[in-house]
């Protein structure tokens, strides 16, 4: 038997793959498996990292086809986690979308009014779901814009 992962890019470095989600719908849209044990056990244990996804702005190999995704920590620092709370962020109308490669980027641009946070996606009514992305490759970002 043979199985295929895609590795997926991320910031601050790092390729990640997708393996499960601890909500039905998100497991279904990715084709990977519904684990609904994620879904309150690691975020009430404090043992989630978060992900910023971005909806639109600058397209790219991001999982929603913009930007690749910023995580709050790189993957073997202390507090990096495989499992993160999922955050879809997106540009508001007439801001200029631009590449973001830190979560403080992301979070002082969320502050400043150009990009809206939705807690999981908006699909979920701001209900923030998790996601298990195991890091097999710590790698520079090559993503270019």
């Amino acid at each position: 038997m043979e199985v295929k992962f895609k590795l997926h890019e991320c910031f601050p470095g790092s390729r990640y793959i997708v393996t499960d989600h601890s909500i039905a719908p998100a497991a279904e849209g990715t084709h990977t498996v519904f684990a609904p044990a994620l879904h309150a056990e690691p975020l009430d244990a404090g043992a989630t990292g978060r992900t910023n996804v971005f909806m639109n702005g600058i397209p790219g190999p991001g999982p929603m086809k913009h930007q690749p995704s910023v995580f709050d920590s790189n993957a073997g620092d202390p507090q990096w986690s495989p499992y993160w709370d999922h955050y879809a962020m997106e540009w508001r109308n007439g801001r200029e979308p631009r590449v973001l490669r830190e979560q403080p980027a992301v979070f002082a641009a969320r502050d400043a009014g150009d990009l809206t946070e939705h807690p999981g996606v908006p699909d979920t009514k701001g209900e923030v779901f998790t996601v298990n992305c195991p890091v097999p490759v710590v790698a520079p970002a090559t993503f270019k814009a």
